[in-house]
């Protein structure tokens, strides 16, 4: 068993660690967008189903504001990605006209 951890843990370090981040931290922050994605898919398969008995109608006007609801959230969630490495390059051009003194972890 150890052998397979100790390739498995290797693998992981040489797809997903960086200089900077080791693979669980890497895993740290993508595991909740993964998890957000899954809510609102797994949201979207669910809620036709809970109206199709009211009918056709209702399962189409459902459908519609699911597929809106998954590109508001997409839409949403490119312009927080792209906010945070905004705030990222920002704090990082600080910390390299500062020598690093206002780095958050000393």
């Amino acid at each position: 068993m150890a052998p397979i951890l100790t390739r498995l843990d290797s693998a992981l370090t040489s797809w997903f660690a960086t200089s900077s981040l080791t693979y669980r931290q890497v895993g740290a922050l993508v595991g909740p967008l993964v998890l957000s994605q899954a809510w609102i898919v797994g949201q979207g398969v669910l809620n036709p189903v809970l109206v199709a008995p009211v009918g056709q109608a209702a399962i189409n006007a459902v459908s519609t504001v699911e597929y809106l609801n998954m590109l508001c959230a997409s839409v949403l969630m490119a312009v927080a990605a792209a906010g945070s490495v905004l705030a990222a390059q920002h704090a990082g051009a600080a910390s390299l006209r500062t020598g690093g003194a206002d780095h958050a972890d000393g």
